[in-house]
């Protein structure tokens, strides 16, 4: 051991406290308790403050802590000796412990005021107090900001039908929160689940394929994409679109997934339909053109490739200039603006040139395209080749043309002979009346007999010329159709006719409820007048008899009908007696042409004509006309 260590602890020339004369040993141990107290003191701070230091490494100024814990400690060992040295005067070593006290303590006041400005720049305890609760308030704004954006994330997957998940990879459970739930048809509320809870909601039709994709992906641990779809409990299936994405912690560690399950059971339904709709028009035998608003073409399609010759890879992203002849431009920029102004165009004739220079005679059709807020974004074209239609249309009008001709020319042949062949009849029954004034009512049989034969018969020819005559120009309507009451016109009809069938002892009624009907007046007397006549000449056999004329409505015709209650018509001839010259008997009196002439003008109306039998016994001729208003062109003039 060296020297001076040993005579540090050398109590050699001292003596011990109790053998000095201190007065009573009270204050001997009051001295001792309080220096031992002291000294407890003293070493119990210290000690707390160096595990205060060694639990928080955090602390600032360490090194000044633990120089103020040495100091105090070795102030604490002074007192220590204090008490001591009553028992063992080792008074080198309380000197030496002092000393170092005493360093101690000058290290520690120099560090002091060495630290002494930013220790005053410290906050106070009020300040930090205040800075306490102002942070809590920003973290009770913050957490409002988040719940606030928490509701509008629920608002959004609700508006974008969808729903949040998320997975934990150390307890391999499923987090399904409120939006999810819903979207499964669960009630509204956050669950845990497993992963195969998650796959026993799929279609089982695609169940399988469907959980190895999600273990792969799970299993993976990176960002997905996967569709399907899954069952609700009411039953009802929908395709879902699920997304999922890595979640990691501060160091970087993926601890799960989390996403979001989208409804895109409308989107799905909305492509099919784009894309059924797209076949339609791609197949379509038209020409089907989409311009921009500038009218560069955006879509052509198979028609259009075929009727101007252009592949769809040349045409696209031209302007349909190279489609339109120059002196067709002004035109065609006007219906484009009138489009984009939401107007629909056409149909209307125009001229395009084709691929090989023809100019190509077309019906268009032009309307906007308009986006989801109803903006016309371009403007879509259908066009078609009317080569062939406007051929046919010379055509026609040529036929036509010729038929008034062969028609003007027939008339005038059937009224020259007509006038022909009246003329010789005239002549027949002057001479057989100048004959039979002549022989006078006296003359034999014999002779009276053959002259009553040439008279009948020269007016029966001249009826049936009248008759020939009166069918060649049923195709001509005297005015144009018109809408009326059919009872007004029977009405009429009754009241001419009362005299002549008074005397028949025939009575014609006319039902209250008669439709209106769109025809020609004057020809529809005609037909009624005729089946009045019919029906009284060979439907009233026994007197007094009756007629009725009447009328109905049903969903596509207005029909008329004249009934009568004689022996009625056998069913075998009932569309024989509307052939010309066609009669049940020869016997009685007519030609055979009143139903034929009946039909034809029916026919002129684009309607129909045809007999039942009368319930009661008897026959009923209906006319049915067409409810809707006729074309004038459908209605035969003769031109």
């Amino acid at each position: 051991m060296p020297e001076w260590i040993r005579l540090i602890f050398d109590t050699t020339g001292f003596t011990p406290g109790w053998d000095r004369p201190f007065g009573s040993s009270f204050y001997v141990w009051l001295h001792i308790i309080a220096a031992l107290t002291i000294w407890a003191a003293f070493t119990a701070v210290p000690l707390g403050i160096a595990v205060y230091l060694v639990r928080r490494p955090d602390t600032p100024f360490p090194r000044s802590l633990w120089l103020f814990a040495a100091f105090l400690l070795l102030c604490g060992s002074t007192h220590l000796m204090n008490a001591v040295v009553y028992w063992w005067p080792a008074f080198r070593l309380s000197a030496l412990l002092r000393l170092l006290a005493a360093a101690a303590s000058l290290a520690t006041m120099a560090v002091l005021f060495a630290r002494l400005p930013q220790l005053l720049r410290f906050p106070s305890l009020a300040s930090l107090n205040a800075q306490l609760l102002h942070a809590s308030e920003a973290r009770a704004v913050l957490e409002r900001k988040l719940v606030e954006r928490s509701k509008l994330l629920q608002a959004a997957l609700a508006a974008g039908q969808a729903g949040a998940w998320s997975y934990d990879f150390s307890s391999r459970r499923l987090n399904r929160y409120p939006s999810l739930s819903k979207l499964f048809g669960l009630p509204e509320t956050h669950a845990t689940e497993t992963l195969n809870d998650w796959i026993a909601r799929i279609d089982p039709e695609e169940r399988e394929a469907a959980a190895e994709l999600i273990a792969r992906d799970f299993h993976a641990a990176k960002a997905f994409t996967a569709r399907y779809r899954i069952v609700q409990p009411d039953g009802e299936r929908r395709w879902v679109t699920v997304r999922g994405d890595v979640v990691a912690d501060a160091a970087g560690t993926v601890t799960g997934l989390a996403g979001i399950v989208a409804d895109v059971t409308a989107d799905r339904a909305a492509a099919i339909e784009c894309a059924r709709l797209a076949a339609i028009v791609r197949s379509a035998p038209d020409a089907i053109i989409a311009l921009n608003p500038n009218g560069v073409v955006t879509e052509w399609n198979r028609g259009a490739q075929a009727l101007y010759g252009y592949a769809e890879e040349e045409i696209v992203g031209s302007h349909v200039d190279r489609l339109v002849p120059k002196l067709r431009r002004d035109e065609f920029r006007h219906h484009l603006t009138a489009a984009l102004e939401k107007c629909i165009v056409g149909p209307l004739e125009t001229v395009r040139r084709g691929r090989d220079g023809r100019m190509l005679p077309i019906e268009l059709v032009a309307a906007p395209i308009v986006d989801a807020d109803d903006v016309a974004i371009g403007v879509l074209t259908i066009e078609r080749d009317i080569s062939q239609r406007q051929d046919s249309e010379r055509e026609l009008r040529a036929m036509n043309r010729a038929l008034a001709q062969r028609s003007e020319e027939m008339e005038q042949f059937l009224t020259t002979v007509s006038h022909d062949l009246k003329s010789p009849l005239v002549t027949i029954r002057g001479f057989a009346g100048v004959v039979a004034d002549e022989i006078g009512p006296t003359a034999p049989l014999a002779v009276r007999d053959p002259l009553q034969r040439i008279e009948r018969a020269a007016e029966r020819m001249a009826g049936l010329i009248d008759h020939l005559l009166e069918v060649s120009r049923i195709g001509r309507t005297p005015n144009r159709p018109a809408l009326f009451e059919s009872k007004a016109l029977a009405r009429e009809l009754q009241a001419d006719l009362s005299d002549e069938l008074a005397r028949a002892q025939i009575t014609l009624e006319i039902e209250d409820a008669m439709p209106t009907v769109f025809a020609d007046p004057t020809r529809l007397r005609q037909m009624l007048e005729n089946l009045v006549s019919n029906a009284a000449k060979y439907g009233c056999p026994k007197l007094p008899a009756k007629i009725v004329v009447g009328g109905e409505e049903t969903d596509a015709e207005v029909c008329l009908y004249v009934r009568d209650f004689g022996p009625g018509v056998p069913e075998q001839f009932r569309e024989k007696v509307f052939q010309l010259f066609q009669r049940l008997g020869h016997a009685g009196p007519g030609a055979g042409v009143g139903l034929a002439i009946v039909r034809r003008m029916m026919q002129a109306h684009n309607g129909r004509a045809w007999i039942e039998a009368t319930p009661t016994g008897g026959t009923t001729v209906w006319l049915a006309f067409p409810k809707e208003p006729l074309e004038p062109d459908d209605v035969l003039d003769g031109q």
